[in-house]
């Protein structure tokens, strides 16, 4: 627990002036801290949480107890964490300060006969306390939408490149399919992967990768100036959305981007560069997707594609292709997610290696198969889903695990083989 110097100061005059009220009268006191109580009670249950009675006598005890000068560490934590729990609660800042405001006028009713003050002086301290509240409430409300604004643009905007983060260009790309649907009109999501991204970190480090999201970021904005919305969405990943812009353009359009991020010269040491390629997955409503997810599976499907065929390039998703369909792949991992819950729907089927001589079979090859119901589905109905979902090892564990039960069996000995 640490405070401000200000905070300190204050802390520290406050204690010098100990024992300024006059708690030492116990019925006084004792309204005081039920007044208190009730208070937060109310606050409570305006915001429709139950009041702990047990805490709310403890919060008056220790509000009594800073009045009186008692200001160890232990008191000022209790009293931070009694804030903390009203904030759970989710009391606004305005709730409480009109409470205190309110509670003030009554410790001023309460303390007028101990302290013998003439009624006016009364009235003018409580209108002054008040006042002075009634600042604080506002200047915190303040502070508090200053907060809230700045949070919200944190949500909003990627701090390091400052483009729009992957949340904000979610909620973007779905405005952006609403207004094409009402106008009937095309636009093309990009999806880019910094290639060998990883191996610039461990190389360099994370600063030197910094400077390369950055540029990179520089670059896509100085390439696209009138685009719907630019994004960093993932550690390495960029989306571009373009309005009225179909796909073979938008593949033109990411082809010269690919050549144009080869071509960066990233020198953060001078003369000696850093050069990077990227792989670019393009998809097109409606022709590609016409929901966000499967829009953004599909340019992300279509970016894995160029990868796997050597980076360094754009790939546009084939809508026909059923290995790489964004709805049909998206179904299928559903359905391996599914089947991976129990083993016995992951079954090894042992492909046999025959002599062509002799005809007798020289070893098996060990393959997986997802049964569904009383049918087997074959490989290539679930091995692209398997890869781009990261479920091919899980599968390739129950397999092995399931074959090797059968090794010492009379057929299977010294025979079975594992394609890895």
């Amino acid at each position: 627990m640490r405070f401000s110097k200000g905070m300190l100061e204050l802390i520290k005059e406050l204690t010098s002036q100990a024992g300024q009220l006059p708690l030492d009268d116990v019925e006084v006191t004792g309204r005081v801290a039920q007044a208190y109580a009730g208070r937060l009670r109310s606050l409570l249950d305006r915001v429709g949480q139950e009041a702990n009675e047990a805490e709310l006598r403890g919060a008056a005890s220790d509000l009594l107890a800073l009045f009186a000068g008692n200001h160890n560490k232990e008191l000022l934590r209790r009293r931070i964490e009694f804030g903390r729990k009203l904030g759970a609660a989710e009391v606004s800042l305005e709730q409480l300060v009109t409470a205190y405001g309110l509670f003030f006028g009554r410790c001023c009713d309460e303390l007028v006969p101990v302290l013998q003050f003439l009624e006016r002086e009364v009235q003018r301290l409580k209108y002054g306390g008040t006042s002075l509240l009634l600042d604080l409430g506002l200047l915190l409300l303040g502070y508090e939408g200053e907060v809230a604004r700045q949070m919200r643009m944190l949500s909003e905007v990627d701090v390091l490149t400052g483009l729009l983060s992957r949340r904000k260009f979610e909620e973007e790309l779905q405005q952006a399919l609403e207004f094409a649907r009402c106008t009937k009109r095309e636009f093309s999501l990009y999806w880019l992967d910094i290639d060998n991204f990883k191996l610039i970190n461990d190389v360099y480090g994370y600063t030197i990768g910094d400077i390369v999201l950055k540029v990179v970021a520089d670059f896509l904005q100085e390439s696209f100036p009138d685009t719907f919305a630019i994004a960093r969405i993932g550690s390495n990943e960029f989306g571009v959305m373009q309005m009225d812009t179909g796909p073979a353009e938008a593949l033109a359009k990411a082809q010269v981007l690919c050549q144009g991020i080869a071509e960066l010269k990233i020198r953060p040491f001078g003369e000696e560069g850093i050069f990077i390629t990227s792989s670019i997955g393009v998809a097109s409503y409606p022709h590609h997707g016409q929901a966000q997810a499967d829009l953004m599976l599909a340019a992300e499907v279509a970016q894995v594609t160029a990868k796997r065929k050597g980076r360094n390039r754009a790939q546009l998703i084939d809508a026909l292709d059923e290995s790489t369909n964004p709805t049909v792949v998206h179904e299928r991992i559903l359905l391996l997610r599914e089947a991976l819950r129990s083993k016995e729907n992951i079954v090894p089927f042992y492909q046999p290696i025959v002599d062509l001589e002799t005809g007798k079979p020289l070893g098996y090859e060990v393959l997986a198969r997802v049964r569904k119901g009383e049918k087997f589905l074959p490989a290539g109905l679930f091995v692209e889903a398997a890869e781009q979902s990261g479920l091919m090892k899980d599968i390739g564990s129950i397999v092995i695990e399931q074959a090797m039960r059968e090794k010492n069996s009379s057929w299977a000995k010294d025979k079975i083989f594992f394609n890895v």
